[in-house]
């Protein structure tokens, strides 16, 4: 038990930087009574990315837990074998969450997909040369600690309507897939005031006096290749969430996981010292099992009372004689 829990408070002080807790998909074929069977590029927990000249066919979405001494996040998918389908001329892009999302959807139903906040931040994706990956900077886009983006196409040019035509599938991501800094935050990251007109304000406009965020010529040009109604924050936005007062989540560091495995092992030492000092009672039998084969029924331990006169005098036991 020791050694168990001595290696729990070693593990909550070497844990992982950031925590993948959720990674989903959605797809423009799964629509209506009939939807279509997802793309077999798609390898199980994988993700796919899809877009045409009419827009977007497949968008995915991934969410981090961030560590308190961690910032500069980078996320790097892999692009499965037979993933890469047009992926020379992909726009991809990063987006702030605008909607909640959740549950690990594989493929999931196109009206069901998240919105995508990119007017108020999000960074464009680059293709590694060989194509085998797709790496997205994402520290301008972290919110209260967390990585909370919608991956999406893009247009072709900012001003042109038309989507890049493409199909991309990713491996399954891990938590390895992002890669942080150790250190202080050096003041990246968005604050979303949910107080603002949310739908409409730019990033710059999201600023409290005396917070530092990113203007919007420090986040990468992105227009994604979607309708606007699937497009900016709405009231069940992450960062909305979060950064309202009344359901802000703390976030927990190495520190407090040590704390919480330190006195876990201290009380489990209590309870050990505790069961030593009281005594284990030997084992009896009760009720109708007492008068069992093999029981001998206690007996008091008496003198025997001595009778008789002279020579006569000896120890009485047993029942007196009776009288004739």
């Amino acid at each position: 038990m020791l050694a168990v829990l001595g290696s729990s408070v070693a593990l909550g002080a070497d844990g992982h930087a950031a925590e993948l807790t959720d990674a989903s998909w959605w797809w423009f074929g799964n629509q209506g009574p009939a939807p279509l069977p997802a793309p077999p590029t798609v390898p199980d927990g994988g993700l796919l990315v899809a877009g045409a000249a009419d827009g977007a066919k497949a968008i995915a979405a991934v969410r981090f837990a961030l560590a308190e001494d961690e910032s500069n996040p980078v996320l790097t998918l892999t692009v499965a074998d037979n993933g890469d389908q047009g992926g020379e001329g992909a726009v991809v892009g990063a987006c702030v969450a605008g909607s909640a999302w959740g549950g690990g959807e594989k493929g999931g139903p196109w009206e069901a997909k998240p919105n995508a906040a990119c007017s108020t931040g999000s960074v464009q994706g680059i293709r590694a040369e060989d194509g085998k990956s797709w790496t997205f900077g994402l520290a301008p886009i972290v919110v209260a600690g967390e990585v909370n983006v919608v991956i999406t196409p893009g247009t072709v040019t900012p001003e042109a309507p038309v989507g890049s035509t493409f199909s991309l599938a990713f491996a399954p991501p891990s938590t390895a897939a992002l890669t942080t800094t150790p250190g202080e935050s050096s003041g990246v990251g968005l604050v979303v005031d949910p107080t603002t007109d949310f739908a409409d304000e730019p990033i710059g406009a999201l600023a409290d006096e005396g917070t530092t965020v990113f203007s919007a010529d420090e986040v990468s040009a992105f227009t994604p290749a979607l309708p606007s109604s699937s497009q900016g924050l709405t009231p069940t936005a992450p960062a909305v969430r979060q950064t309202t007062a009344a359901n802000v989540v703390p976030a927990t560091g190495s520190g407090r996981s040590s704390a919480i495995a330190f006195l876990v092992l201290v009380a489990a030492l209590a309870i050990m010292v505790r069961l030593n000092k009281i005594p284990v009672p030997g084992l009896r039998r009760l009720g109708p099992l007492a008068a069992g084969p093999g029981h001998v029924a206690p007996t008091l331990a008496t003198t025997p009372e001595t009778g008789g006169l002279g020579r006569f005098a000896r120890p009485r036991t047993g029942t007196p004689p009776p009288l004739v």
